[in-house]
């Protein structure tokens, strides 16, 4: 049975650690889609596909229409997209603003699971995963068009999961911290607290190796934050 991994974002610091953790699995055929697909090359085994607006519902039909229906296996799809606003109240935050974060934490992730379980439907079965954030659970002043954005996506992933019952596919979504990356440790005072992609990365593997049996759920990764 052929199994395929659809990573979406797979150019930033998660993609490539998720991409790192399918490739070394063996896992399935990995395809990588991405903005600036350059960043890739790493991955030479990978077919590497090149996007542009993952909030244009027309390009992600177009998307998902070239992969085709994997008929006789099992299709896994990660997305790290989403994106970061913050330092402001709601007061002053722009309609622009709060629209954007919206778009790229819950609009672009719905048209990926709308078109994904479509195909799904004449496969043998699958999964989906989203990139969550674990601010979502804290309302953190000044962040509001974030976090209520990604308690959408969190949402978004429930509900999918409860479509998903009695049918061939589960949903759940991962909700880090703040990620280990190079950017993140130029201001964190205390690196304890950053979240490694490279774990989060052999999560997603075992939570897939397992998907029949996990759905719905948005699990926490706080590192060692005490609540």
């Amino acid at each position: 049975m052929s199994r395929r991994i659809l990573v979406f974002g797979a150019g930033g610091n998660l993609g490539i650690e998720a991409a790192k953790a399918f490739s070394d699995s063996g896992f399935g055929k990995l395809l990588l889609f991405e903005r600036h697909p350059e960043k890739l090359s790493q991955f030479p085994n990978a077919e590497i596909i090149k996007v542009n607006n993952l909030t244009d519902e027309g390009q992600v039909k177009i998307i998902f229409d070239a992969i085709g229906v994997n008929r006789q296996g099992e299709d896994f799809l990660f997305s790290t997209i989403g994106g970061f606003y913050g330092g402001k109240e709601i007061k002053e935050t722009s309609l622009a603003d709060w629209e954007r974060m919206f778009d790229l934490n819950l609009k672009a992730n719905f048209l990926l699971a709308k078109y994904f379980i479509r195909n799904l439907e004449s496969a043998r079965g699958g999964s989906l995963m989203f990139t969550s954030a674990l601010s979502a659970f804290s309302r953190e002043g000044g962040k509001s068009a974030y976090t209520i954005s990604k308690a959408a996506l969190n949402n978004l992933t429930e509900a999918l999961a409860e479509e998903g019952k009695g049918k061939n596919f589960t949903a759940n979504a991962l909700a880090p911290f703040i990620l280990d990356t190079p950017e993140n440790r130029e201001w964190i005072e205390d690196a304890s607290l950053l979240v490694a992609p490279s774990a989060i990365a052999k999560l997603i593997l075992t939570l897939f190796e397992n998907y029949r049996i996990i759905s719905g759920n948005v699990i926490k990764l706080p590192s060692t934050v005490k609540y």
